[in-house]
């Protein structure tokens, strides 16, 4: 799956794209509704670990890291 290096570059659908590919590596359940991280890379930026266990309880926690690594990676 291609992402954009630059998270703050991602579109919406990078960030879905994002989503589903985190989940399927870690074998997660997808934390649909998607509309929960219907945003962009600066968007998603903006969110603290705690907005992420709010719009998914089950991956909240391994997205956000993921995250976390991305940003260091780039």
């Amino acid at each position: 799956i291609y992402i954009k290096a630059s998270i703050q570059n991602w579109s919406c659908q990078d960030v879905n794209k994002w989503v589903n590919k985190t989940c399927l590596d870690y074998g997660l359940p997808n934390p649909f509704p998607i509309d929960r991280f219907s945003m962009n890379g600066k968007a998603i930026l903006m969110l603290t670990k705690q907005d992420f266990l709010n719009r998914s309880k089950e991956c909240g926690d391994i997205l956000y890291q993921d995250l976390i690594k991305l940003k260091k990676g780039f």
